[in-house]
């Protein structure tokens, strides 16, 4: 059968950070800002800290890799990986295998495995707990999520904003941007898929996506507010979507959502943006990527990327390229 992966950035909300006054978002000023990868062309990010900081990251999958850098200045982290059926936080860990990982190397390397695990039971939820010791500097680049497709193949595709699977109920705001500022004052062109996305600041108003298929990724940029997603008849998922006091660092097409091993089937995924301490909260919907095992369920006139696979843990891929 084939395997699926899925890159979520140590920059997108489903990642969750545990106290994070203790974790330095990089930003777009460090020297190396170009070896972290990022949820979009130069929007680059990790998260570090040199204090004792945990991070959390709740998934369904076979396979877990985390990525980072590791360096004279590394030190040691522990990680616990627990199943983790309705992903509420985890508050004592005395009774649960705990790895204690040295990062330190003589030189500084990126995009390096830091920690894996492969063989888990992806039909239960996990939960990945990584926590520096406080010794010397940890920092988190992104994870990687594999999980196997029954099957012979496995495709994605990308659902633009625009695409009337998408239905937007409330006072959501289309638009069409060529250019945004970052928090530098640095323009980017074409930040957004088809250069289009929906965007809202006003509490109770949804998003509706129909999809056949397999697993989801809702992609958009994300700063300031909280939202709730819910999809078929499961309990709905609350995400906080804000870090700093007054919101997260904007990045393009960041991850803000994703359920994968669901069944090949048509599903309904709700998003409803929420308020934050009474303020307006600020939800945006650039993208949607689809995972399926049926490649007649995609949509005419959008070209899918497609992995194939002969019975083996080899597989090879077929149109590398999604039509954007």
């Amino acid at each position: 059968m084939p395997f699926h992966n899925v890159t979520v950035e140590d920059s997108s909300p489903i990642v969750v950070y545990r106290n994070y006054s203790q974790w330095i978002d990089s930003k777009y000023t460090p020297s190396d800002y170009s070896q972290y990868s990022g949820p979009s062309d130069r929007f680059n990010s990790n998260h570090n800290t040199s204090e004792v900081a945990t991070v959390d990251f709740a998934f369904n999958g076979s396979t877990i890799y985390v990525f980072g850098s590791t360096g004279p200045t590394h030190g040691p982290f522990t990680a616990t990986l627990i199943p983790n059926n309705n992903f509420p936080p985890v508050t004592d860990y005395s009774l649960t295998p705990m790895n204690s990982i040295e990062n330190t190397t003589s030189e500084t390397k990126y995009k390096q495995v830091i920690y894996s695990r492969t063989g888990l039971d992806q039909s239960v939820p996990h939960l990945l707990s990584l926590t520096n010791q406080g010794e010397s500097l940890f920092i988190l680049d992104y994870f990687i999520v594999e999980a196997a497709v029954p099957g012979s193949s496995v495709s994605e595709y990308i659902l633009d904003d625009s695409n009337p699977n998408f239905s937007f109920n409330g006072n959501w705001s289309p638009a069409v941007s060529n250019f945004e500022k970052n928090d530098g004052g640095q323009q980017f062109f074409n930040i957004f898929n088809n250069n289009t996305n929906h965007y809202t600041e006003f509490d109770g108003d949804n998003m509706v996506l129909r999809l056949n298929g397999s697993g989801v990724a809702v992609h958009g940029t994300w700063y300031l507010g909280t939202f709730l997603a819910a999809l078929d008849d499961q309990e709905p998922v609350h995400i906080n979507s804000t870090r700093y006091p007054m919101g997260s660092i904007t990045r393009p097409r960041e991850m803000i959502y994703y359920a994968d091993n669901l069944g090949e089937k048509e599903h309904i995924l709700t998003l409803i943006n929420g308020p934050l301490n009474g303020r307006l909260g600020c939800l945006n919907i650039d993208y949607a990527v689809i995972i399926t095992t049926n490649l007649d369920s995609v949509p005419k006139g959008i070209t899918a990327n497609t992995t194939i696979t002969d019975n083996s843990r080899d597989s090879k891929t077929k149109d590398n390229r999604l039509m954007l």
